[in-house]
């Protein structure tokens, strides 16, 4: 079995490639919601990683601000640091074929907006 996650959210800057070998790995960072215990809104931050032919879509694409949706497989990493000390690393690899676009008149939350106004303070 596998551990996947699901995110939704704005992508926080550009996103970055750089060769690895022979492939291209992208890094993505989303601004994701969530409720506080007071019921404010607070982001979360994560940082996304696609490999190959997915990663070069993604640079193609995605940029700064776009509200996108994904699969991702939780990847847990286990190394030494400098001192010698067990450290893990959590990662999160964007699933093959399940990246998209929020359009851009979608309602937010699900519920549709009755003005074009909106008051709420929050990374969305």
């Amino acid at each position: 079995m596998k551990a996947i996650a699901q995110f939704l959210g704005r992508v926080v800057r550009d996103p970055e490639s750089k060769k690895v070998g022979e492939t291209q790995l992208t890094t993505l960072s989303l601004a994701v919601n969530r409720k506080s215990k007071g019921g404010e809104n607070q982001a979360s931050f994560f940082d996304l990683e696609a490999w190959g032919q997915q990663g070069d879509y993604i640079t193609q694409y995605a940029k700064k601000g776009d509200v996108v949706y994904c699969d991702a497989e939780i990847k847990i990493d286990s190394y030494q640091d400098k001192e010698g000390k067990d450290r893990k690393a959590t990662k999160y690899l964007i699933k093959p074929y399940s990246f998209g676009f929020v359009p851009a008149g979608a309602p937010k939350n699900g519920i549709a907006q009755q003005t074009s106004e909106s008051t709420e303070d929050s990374p969305f």
